[in-house]
């Protein structure tokens, strides 16, 4: 059985943490320092490392005994006070992560001070994330046994992060010119729609229809879920309320992406960029 010390989960939240700001997550995460250590009532600690604050939750790592209330393991994973706030972020992610057990008040018991699971979960079912629903504490992480593993908890964190609609566009306001500020600014808004984008990129299997790229041929799992929705409605047309469609978007890849604003804002810019990648390059993504 691993020691307890306090360092324990300090050191894992402050290498984690290291990774964190190192990560394509950044732009929607409120990073801590991963130094705060607070007693919990599962024979251990807890650690805040990152708010996720569109959505009111916190990214927190464990070290405790709620397992089974004698060994010390690892969690990693997302809190909120509402149930409804865990349930909406889960919704989005992939269905392989939804189908795990799921744990409530009726599952906890109590001995001395320390709250522990009534019934350990074999280590098959720990190999998928767990949701965990206590009135005004609820989770969804995953458990490390062994050791704190950060390749894993990143790529936990990064799959579920990068499915919310939220995290869309990858569009930054730096690629265009400084006097078009307020104008991209409402065409980031429109194309971050989130409900449009997540169904265009569905439509079209997440593959760009420029260029045919696709992040997980690419990437692996790392890629999966993951394009970028761009708005077909040239900039000019955006003026004052627009009611817009999932016709109005189309998949594309960062490079893509990004040559399409390079050019004139006009509806065929999509044909045209075709016409220039089949006849000029190759798509390095």
């Amino acid at each position: 059985m691993t020691a307890f010390t306090r360092n324990n989960v300090q050191n894992a939240a402050v290498e984690f943490v290291k990774e964190l700001r190192q990560s394509r997550l950044k732009q929607l995460l409120r990073i801590e320092h991963g130094n705060v250590v607070d007693n919990a009532n599962t024979g251990g600690s807890v650690v805040e490392v990152a708010k996720l604050e569109e959505r009111r939750a916190q990214i927190q790592v464990w070290f405790d005994k709620y397992l089974d209330g004698k060994n010390l393991v690892f969690w990693v994973g997302f809190y909120a006070n509402d149930q409804s706030i865990i349930k909406n972020i889960i919704k989005y992610c992939p269905a392989r992560m939804r189908n795990g057990n799921v744990f409530r008040k009726s599952d906890m018991k109590i001995s001395g001070k320390i709250s522990f699971l009534k019934k350990r979960p074999d280590d098959q079912d720990l190999k998928f994330p767990i949701q965990e629903y206590y009135d005004d504490t609820n989770y969804f992480g995953i458990y490390e046994t062994e050791s704190f593993n950060v390749e894993k908890a990143l790529r936990f964190i990064e799959t579920v992060v990068s499915s919310l609609p939220e995290f869309d566009s990858g569009v930054s306001n730096d690629i265009f010119p400084e006097n078009n500020r307020i104008l991209v600014g409402e065409h980031l808004r429109i194309e971050r729609k989130a409900a449009l984008a997540r169904e265009c990129k569905k439509r079209d299997r997440y593959r760009c229809q420029i260029c045919n790229f696709h992040f997980v041929e690419r990437y692996g799992l790392l890629g999966e879920n993951f394009a970028e929705a761009h708005h077909k409605v040239p900039l000019s047309k955006l003026d004052g309320e627009v009611k817009n469609c999932v016709d109005d978007l189309v998949t594309v890849c960062a490079n893509c992406h990004r040559m399409l604003h390079r050019l004139e804002g006009k509806p065929t810019d999509i044909v045209k960029l075709r016409r220039i990648f089949k006849h000029v390059g190759k798509c390095t993504t």
